[in-house]
């Protein structure tokens, strides 16, 4: 859609409008996020004070050529009603407006704005109003993981043949703790969750370079988070006893806040495990100092790591 607003090529614009929860926690609108572009001018998420938010701050409310809706709850959603109204009554609408959201979207909005005006409801919009679900990706499943782990193991074994005595025992330990992971429902993922990939603002974690978000096992994130703070803890040297304090804090804190079945402690192990396996080959190819000696301890954590997901050592605990 072109834009209605004046903003320079290339630049993108962000006004938050709100950001706060159902409660108006610290005195704060719901959350609404206004972007800017050359292209067009959209909000994300639109909760019950957005017309608020964008009038405390004189914004013209017929420069939006579209909303996103990232869930619905009422704080994220219920402000489009009142949108429409300003659209019927206060500024005209005769651009097409288009309200893209989750499954179901159409009906959650127009049931709303039924129930809120049932007497304005049947009447004709000034505009042409369309909805687009979002539609969730078909999750990575364990089988392209592994599959791209196998070939990055190939490249490694292809071009230093003498890893081929570490790579295939290993890869063997992958395929069949792949076999033995529990069933989980897929979740939304960052993908490649490191310590620099997430700043602390004191209230809120915000994350950082979102290049491999997916759709996976939510165990994903944790194991893999897991795997590069080891890394970086053999890396700089930190004494073992102190390193395995910290990884057992991070995945106890974690599984407490997300208990199974909502994360698999045995999916954990092994997102952990065949992450450092891929690690190994990072080593390889980019030979930083003091790679080798790094690889000799990968090996033997990646190791340690998919015979926990294993079910005689889950059995175990």
């Amino acid at each position: 859609m072109p834009s209605s607003g004046g903003v320079d090529s290339g630049t993108l614009e962000i006004t938050v409008l709100g950001s706060s929860d159902a409660f108006c926690s610290g005195a704060h609108l719901n959350a609404a996020y206004l972007f800017r572009t050359a292209r067009s001018t959209f909000l994300v998420d639109c909760g019950p004070t957005t017309l608020l938010g964008l009038k405390q701050r004189t914004i013209d409310t017929g420069c939006l050529d579209f909303a996103v809706v990232s869930h619905m709850h009422g704080d994220h959603f219920a402000g489009l009603p009142f949108l429409l109204l300003e659209y019927m009554y206060e500024n005209v609408r005769e651009r097409p407006f288009l309200i893209v959201g989750p499954e179901g979207i159409e009906e959650r909005v127009w049931t709303l704005f039924r129930t809120l005006y049932s007497d304005v409801h049947s009447k004709k919009l000034p505009f042409e109003l369309r909805f687009e679900e979002l539609v969730p990706e078909q999750p990575t499943g364990v089988d392209v993981v592994v599959a791209d782990t196998r070939g990055r193991c190939d490249r490694m074994r292809r071009r230093w043949p003498a890893t081929a005595a570490f790579v295939e025992p290993l890869m063997a330990i992958v395929e069949e703790a792949a076999t033995c992971l529990d069933p989980t429902a897929p979740a939304l993922v960052h993908g490649d969750l490191a310590t620099g990939q997430f700043l602390w603002t004191g209230a809120r974690l915000v994350l950082l370079d979102l290049d491999m978000f997916g759709y996976t096992d939510p165990a994903y994130d944790a194991g893999h988070f897991l795997a590069q703070l080891e890394r970086r803890c053999l890396r700089e040297g930190v004494e073992p006893t102190v390193a395995g304090q910290w990884l057992a804090a991070f995945r106890d804190a974690y599984l407490e806040a997300m208990p199974p079945p909502r994360v698999s402690p045995r999916n954990m192990w092994f997102y952990h495990g065949i992450t450092l396996v891929r690690k190994i080959y990072t080593l390889h190819r980019k030979q930083p100092p003091g790679w080798q000696r790094l690889v000799v301890h990968l090996i033997a954590q990646a190791r340690t790591a998919l015979q926990e997901a294993m079910p005689a050592a889950m059995e175990r605990r």
